[in-house]
């Protein structure tokens, strides 16, 4: 490969599973690198072929993530500045299309928390790494602990949390803590902040899921179209004059 990458290999790891969102993250690296090459060849003669390597490239992300309205660019094409000004638009608009999808989409199986079940989860997390430091349990058990808590605290930062993730982090806290003998003393205390914080989230989930019903309920019905059956034909004249 090349010394001006676009997108290194190692962009292409950890990337979002939704096509869209993966497209737009690469675009991000793709145009990072691009502006940051075009500081050192923008008076070179190798400007040109750094600007057709970033519109190939950036075509064939959009074909593979299956991206519409991006207009494909091959190596063969004369890739005059003009063209990339016309390459670059064409992508701005692209990009901004697919945000407002994304922005405007409820991912499934996930819920917005209220500030104060935030607020209460959070209290809950340092409660249980208070108890995890003040137990009798090894040290690798309470780093794998804390690690966890860190995950579900991430988890409880992010716009929507989702119950697979928060799930999965609840169920190895859990597992970990009933099956530590020297945890014994703590454990119930422990056990009984998990099931209240799913509580907490269900609870947050459920109120969602109604205000939903009843925004669906409140919604006008679609009219109905008129029922013309047995509604008399209208017959024209063959005698009447017909304006032209």
């Amino acid at each position: 490969m090349s010394d001006y990458d676009i997108i290194p290999a190692i962009a292409y790891r950890d990337l979002p599973s939704d096509p869209s969102e993966k497209f737009i993250k690469l675009v991000d690296v793709a145009q990072s690198n691009f502006d940051e090459l075009m500081k050192y060849y923008e008076a070179d003669n190798k400007a040109s072929l750094i600007r057709d390597q970033f519109m190939v490239v950036v075509s064939h992300v959009a074909d593979e993530c299956n991206v519409q309205g991006l207009r494909s660019f091959n190596s063969d094409e004369n890739g005059s500045y003009s063209r990339y000004l016309e390459f670059r638009n064409n992508l701005i608009g692209v990009i901004a299309k697919l945000r407002l999808r994304s922005a405007s989409a409820v991912p499934p199986h996930t819920v917005k928390l209220e500030r104060n079940t935030r607020l209460k989860i959070g209290q809950e997390i340092e409660k249980l790494r208070y108890v995890v430091k003040n137990s009798e349990l090894p040290e690798k058990t309470k780093i794998r602990l804390y690690g966890k808590l860190d995950e579900l605290q991430k988890e409880l930062a992010k716009n929507r949390l989702s119950f697979a993730v928060t799930m999965a982090i609840t169920a190895s806290i859990v597992t970990t803590i009933s099956g530590a003998t020297s945890f014994l003393a703590d454990a119930p205390k422990a056990l009984e902040a998990m099931t209240y914080i799913i509580g907490l989230i269900g609870h947050d989930k459920e109120a969602e899921e109604a205000e939903q019903e009843e925004a669906l309920r409140l919604a006008p019905p679609p009219k109905a179209l008129p029922d013309l059956r047995g509604a008399p034909i209208c017959e024209s004249d063959p005698d009447e004059d017909i304006p032209f």
